[in-house]
Formats: C-alpha cells, structure tokens, sequence
C-alpha cells in the first residue's frame, strides 16, 4: 500500500476537509507550538516542515513559533495549558497521564507494530472509532493535528548482544510502564533514563544499551560511546501526536482551520516517508562511523520470550477499573493487525 495515500486518507476521513483559502481571508496569527524533543532530528524535521505548511498556504499570514524541548512546559504541565488554550499546538505524551490511558496505547507499547503505514492506520481508527479514545480527547479539551509514526525502536550496545542469553543481566535503557516489563522478560535489568542523558550514561556504564529508533540513536551521537547495533526491531509506536487544544481551535476562523488540516495532510504524507527513509540512513551513519550490526542468532526464542504487551495493557487497564473500555479497544487494535 502506498504510504503516503494512506495517509492523506486517514487524516481525510478523520478531519472536516475543505480547501485553503486565500491569504486574504484570513487574520494574521503568530501561535506557539510545544514540542517534548530537540531540534535536529527527523521527528522535529516534520514539525519544522508543519510550520512551514502553514506559513506556506497561508501566504505567510500563519507563523508558529516550535519551542523545543518542553521549553513551554513540563509534561504534567501540558494538561492544563491545552485546557486554558495556552499553547496553540503541542506534541503531547499521551502515554504519561491518567487521563489518557487509551489514547496513550499507540504510543506506549513495544512489540505490537512493525510497520509506519499500520502504526498511523490504526491510530486514526482509533481517533475516529473508539468511544472510549474519543471520550478521552473531549475530556482533556483536544483535538489530533498531527500523526507521525516512530520507526522501529533498536538497541545500541556498549558489548555486543547476540543471543537470548546475552540479555541476562544487561542494563538496558527503559521508560514507562512497559518497556522494563519487556526487559525483564529477557533477563536484563531494565534503567529508566531520559533521552537527552543517554550519551552520559553509556559513558559512565549507567546503562550498557541505549533504545531509540535509529534516527534518534544517530542524532545524539550515541554510537560515538556504543559500538554494537543490534539489528532487531522491538517495534514502531505511534509517536506523541500533535493535538490543537479545542478553546484555540473553536476561535480559528473556518479559513484558517481549512489551512490547518491542508498543512496536516502535506505534512503526515511527506513526514512518514522522511521518517522512514531518515531511520534506514542513520543505521548508515553510524556503520559509516565505526559501529557495526549485530544480528541475534536467536530472534524468534528473543520474540517468544516477550509476552504479549497488548494482554499486558488490558489486564494494567482491568486492575484499574477500566477492562471492558481496554478490552474493545484491544479487540480494534488486534483486528488492524490481523489477530
């Protein structure tokens, strides 16, 4: 399936439609834009092109201003700030909070994707279908601008890891709930370290692997301090989507939403195609820089070893009250994935 029809399909079906008006119709508007990552990566590369889009189409009317790295706010500043309309755009981890359990499911779980096209399917369907994520949306006051899907999450290894019995007692970077749930299951011992001190902990044998996608693992140099590529995919999540808080988005006159979900169609066509072709470079670059691929000998005892993270999330969902909502929307999940 071509990607990039795919997904001009999905944010049309799950968007209002309409076409850019012209400049003169609209207000000038200068908006701040949140983003949780740092510039110079293929992910920010897609929201610097988003902002672009919309200067573009606008004919120069709409700016918006990317502030990097949670400059606008912490995460658990994020919440309120969409429900005051205080930022116009934000990139917003939807894995992190209790009041997005469902929306956060495409953004939190390893193993259960591999693919870009899959990953930004079935999160629309989820957006547009599921009671449970639309009810979520509505609660905190927002709507989806923006879908972009991660490329596959891999291990970069101070010593190499060539087998299920390689894991046993490595140190390997994690974060959220499910992630060291996964480690744990192949024997490692799961750290949970922030991306921007990667570098330092593989430095000072915090960690003895990063995990991050290939574009990220490049863009922070880390294969100058870990030598070992391991060339096993742990599977693509849904990165935090974009969302327009809805007391912004309710004041935008209909010209400048029509602008909006134009510069959104642009925008997740040519990102996803970036995104995945920026991954496949930065394994290049590293190799070209001195680090080497490592296959696992062993792959499908690696696979077996991981339980199935979706079973995981519904029986976390059912312990907090919440198993029949999980339970629907696993069962949508399962069936974009053909389960």
């Amino acid at each position: 399936m071509n990607l990039a029809k795919s997904l001009l399909g999905a944010a049309a079906a799950l968007f209002l439609g309409g076409s850019a008006a012209g400049a003169g119709d609209i207000p000038s508007l200068n908006l701040k834009y949140a983003s949780v990552l740092p510039k110079g990566n293929a992910v920010s590369d897609v929201d610097e092109y988003y902002v672009k889009k919309l200067d573009e189409l606008s004919g120069g009317k709409i700016k918006a201003q990317i502030f990097w790295t949670r400059a606008l706010g912490k995460a658990d500043e994020m919440l309120p700030m969409i429900e005051a309309g205080a930022v116009d755009f934000t990139m917003l981890e939807t894995g992190q909070y209790s009041e997005t359990p469902f929306l956060g499911m495409m953004n939190a779980l390893p193993m259960v994707h591999f693919d870009d096209g899959e990953v930004v399917s079935t999160a629309y369907d989820l957006y547009q279908n599921s009671e449970a994520v639309k009810k979520e949306l509505e609660t905190i006051g927002a709507r989806i601008a923006l879908v972009r899907p991660s490329p596959g999450y891999y291990l970069l290894c101070k010593a190499s890891i060539e087998s299920l019995a390689d894991f046993r007692g490595k140190k390997l970077r994690a974060y959220g709930p499910y992630v060291p749930l996964m480690w744990e299951a192949l024997g490692a011992v799961p750290v949970n370290v922030p991306s921007n001190e990667l570098y330092e902990a593989l430095d000072k044998g915090v960690i003895d692997c990063a995990y991050l996608p290939p574009s990220f693992l490049a863009a922070f140099k880390l294969h100058e301090v870990a030598k070992n590529f391991i060339d096993f995919s742990f599977g693509n999540i849904e990165l935090a989507p974009v969302v327009v808080p809805n007391v912004v988005w309710e004041q935008w006159p209909a010209e400048v939403q029509a602008i909006v979900e134009k510069a959104t169609k642009d925008t997740e066509a040519w990102g996803a195609e970036h995104i995945t072709k920026n991954a496949a470079d930065s394994i290049d670059v590293m190799v070209a820089a001195g680090a080497r691929k490592v296959s696992l000998k062993d792959a499908d005892a690696v696979k077996a070893a991981i339980p199935d993270m979706i079973d995981i999330w519904v029986k976390r969902q059912t312990d907090a009250g919440r198993g029949e909502q999980a339970a629907l929307v696993a069962a949508r999940v399962r069936e974009a994935l053909g389960q």
